[in-house]
């Protein structure tokens, strides 16, 4: 049996914020065997390929740059906020996981697969409503423009939109 004073109970943060982790996903490209994105139900595969400055991440399906930025991304981004840790079915869908806007699954040489599945984004506020390796706990991460995607989406369906990049 333990004792501690109640002043130092006051000093014990009660924000569940502070108890989780804050790595959104823990992964090198040089580990990176492939990664699927699916952006608005369409698919692209992009692929690490070796550079003169290193490795980056090649696709037919979208814009190269864009691919590489969002991987850096998914590579620093931090958990801002945990948002709930048992989504039910409403909860989900309410923060947009009945049609989310982007999945992406990572597949790792080690045969280790990582996904993110993004609902909702709130551009005013700075966050992207997440599920991270198939757990049911919403996550909150910093804002990433998905607009850009709009381009495989748009590309896909022949619209006149220019590539990026």
């Amino acid at each position: 049996v333990y004792t501690m004073s109640n002043t130092a109970f006051g000093s014990i943060s009660t924000n569940s914020n502070d108890w989780g982790s804050e790595e959104l996903l823990n992964f090198e490209l040089t580990n990176v065997k492939k990664i699927n994105l699916t952006y608005k139900g369409h698919a692209a595969t992009l692929m690490p390929t070796i550079t003169e400055n290193g490795i980056a991440l090649a696709s037919e399906e979208l814009d190269n740059r864009l691919a590489n930025e969002f991987m850096n991304f998914l590579q620093t981004a931090k958990i801002q906020s945990f948002i709930t840790e048992e989504a039910n079915e409403h909860v989900l869908s309410v923060y947009g996981f009945n049609a989310p806007l982007l999945k992406c699954t990572i597949h790792l040489k080690t045969g280790e697969t990582l996904s993110l599945t993004i609902g909702n984004v709130n551009e005013e506020e700075n966050i992207c409503y997440t599920q991270v390796n198939g757990r049911s706990e919403i996550v909150g991460i910093p804002y990433f423009n998905l607009s850009q995607f709009n381009i495989l989406y748009s590309e896909l369906h022949d619209k006149d939109y220019d590539r990026l990049g």
